[in-house]
């Protein structure tokens, strides 16, 4: 343990970290990455994992080129490998740029003796992240809600990332899906099961979460923790049948278009009403529901009409002057 003084630190040249995905996830970090079973974290994980063995963008965002080492303890090694050929295939990813673990035996990393070994490994390949799959797979505890004792054996991975330079992606399911707290609304973003250590340790927190909508389903990333980043509002995902997931339009969640029917089917109705109906269909939050009403209304689809302190919405008239919508057009020449 060497001990530095405060004017030996302050003079030491740092230089600001790296990012392994611009800009929600810093280089090296600890990320948890949760959801109920069958909603897609595995598939998820394969996507990031395949965008950053070549570098290439992850529902977006751009990566960091990066030696891959996937540890899977818990699903089909057939289904493994049909989801690795063709997402690795869809993305372009680099195949010779990840690597696989599938212990035969339990890879408890709450023992030194096998972190030792994923830390030689780690080494050995150069590796830049690590993805474990799935938490309970890895770590074994009496008491997943005893705080003390998950922070002991997330401990090891803090301590891994400080000697080796590499981030760790972990799997784990979710605590249950009842948010709301009876008569206060909704209580929070979804975390991991067990202890809520687990967030406290993690530099990034995500969550995806599929919910029943119109007859379908709809699958949502939340950003319950960034380090380093301003708030992120949750957004859509869309899996394809090539397992591949995109992020979804900011109007994906509440269409414009949607916006207006519910105006046009319901004259001068209250914009709390509006936005109420506009949560039942959709499941969206009020604030992207007041963003999807702004951006309604500046592209001339609706209009408010304020009468004291109650403001109503109005459909735009399908009425055009040279190609211009008439609301529009009148706004330009001054007219209120």
């Amino acid at each position: 343990m060497n001990l530095i003084s405060g004017n030996e630190f302050l003079a030491q040249k740092m230089v600001a970290g790296k990012v392994l995905v611009d800009p929600i996830i810093p280089d090296p970090a600890r990320i948890m990455l949760a959801g109920f079973a069958g909603v897609g974290k595995s598939t998820l994980a394969m996507n990031m994992a395949a965008a950053i063995s070549a570098g290439l963008p992850f529902l977006g965002w751009e990566t960091q080129k990066k030696t891959v080492i996937y540890v899977d303890g818990e699903n089909p090694l057939h289904l493994v490998q049909q989801k690795t050929a063709v997402i690795f295939n869809s993305v372009g990813g680099d195949i010779n740029n990840i690597h696989f673990l599938f212990p035969e035996e339990k890879l408890n990393l709450c023992n030194t003796n096998a972190m030792s070994a994923l830390e030689r490994s780690i080494m050995a390949h150069e590796a830049g992240l690590v993805v474990l799959d799935s938490f309970l797979n890895f770590f074994t505890l009496k008491n997943e809600n005893d705080a003390t004792e998950t922070r002991a054996a997330l401990d090891g991975i803090t301590l891994l990332l400080r000697r080796t330079g590499c981030s760790v992606l972990i799997l784990d399911h979710t605590a249950k899906p009842l948010r709301v707290s009876y008569g206060h609304g909704i209580s929070g973003p979804p975390t991991p099961r067990g202890s809520g250590t687990k967030v406290d340790f993690a530099d990034v927190v995500l969550v995806i979460e599929e919910k029943n909508r119109n007859g379908g389903s709809v699958k949502t990333l939340h950003f319950t923790k960034l380090r380093g980043v301003a708030p992120m509002s949750p957004i859509l995902l869309e899996m394809d049948g090539q397992y591949m997931f995109r992020a979804l339009g900011e109007d994906a969640r509440v269409p414009v278009e949607l916006v207006r029917e519910v105006v046009k089917n319901n004259p001068g109705i209250q914009t709390g009403q509006a936005v109420q109906y506009l949560e039942e269909r959709t499941n969206a939050g009020k604030r992207t529901i007041y963003l999807a009403l702004d951006r309604a209304e500046e592209r001339g689809l609706i209009f408010r009409e304020k009468k004291g302190r109650n403001v109503f919405l109005h459909v735009v008239p399908d009425i055009h002057i040279n190609g211009v919508p008439l609301l529009t057009a009148f706004q330009q020449r001054g007219v209120k």
